[in-house]
């Protein structure tokens, strides 16, 4: 059993998301463009579960065992969340729920990239890239969620120990998940 530690982690945030995935490559080698890493960054991080509850509907009469009639109805699978608190830094992760940010140039010696709250959303991909060396023997997963769309830039906060924080949310559909892991 090998017990991964948030030191084994990368957390890579893509400019798009993946067209498909072939099966000739691990999904970290079929990435895109690398928009924004937050490894150094992120202080926690979580990926939801999915869920796909099924529901009872109940019909008139009796059925041959002389039970009421019934059958089960399948939801659809949920969505699949990820979430995180950062350590502020910059505005990078702002363009993630709204347009790319914009240089101004107010004098020779300053120059800002400024956001707007309200731009156009864009489909990316994540991946949250695990790897480890056990006694010779190289341990990797990769977690990716394709087409996420960022749905949270949460308020910028102090904790106790002085920084500030930010946390942030992303969402695709659970087609949109992969897993996969390597032991050679």
């Amino acid at each position: 059993m090998v017990l991964f530690k948030a030191r084994d982690a990368e957390v890579i945030i893509y400019t798009t998301g993946v067209s498909s995935f072939n099966n000739t490559a691990d999904l970290f080698a079929q990435m895109g463009t690398i928009d924004i890493t937050l490894s150094a960054e992120a202080k926690d991080i979580s990926m939801s579960g999915a869920e796909a509850d099924v529901e009872q509907i109940k019909f008139f009469g009796l059925d041959a065992g002389s039970r009421q009639n019934a059958e089960i109805d399948e939801g659809d699978m949920s969505m699949r969340e990820f979430s995180a608190t950062l350590v502020y830094k910059d505005n990078d992760v702002a363009t993630l729920s709204t347009a790319a940010a914009t240089t101004i140039t107010v004098s020779n010696t300053e120059v800002w990239a400024r956001t707007q709250g309200d731009g156009a959303r864009a489909a990316r991909a994540l991946i949250i890239k695990v790897r480890k060396n056990v006694g010779g023997t190289d341990y990797q997963s990769n977690l990716v969620m394709n087409n996420i769309y960022f749905t949270k830039m949460g308020d910028i906060e102090s904790d106790a120990e002085g920084h500030l924080t930010q946390s942030i949310a992303g969402k695709c559909l659970a087609k949109d998940v992969y897993d996969e892991y390597r032991t050679t």
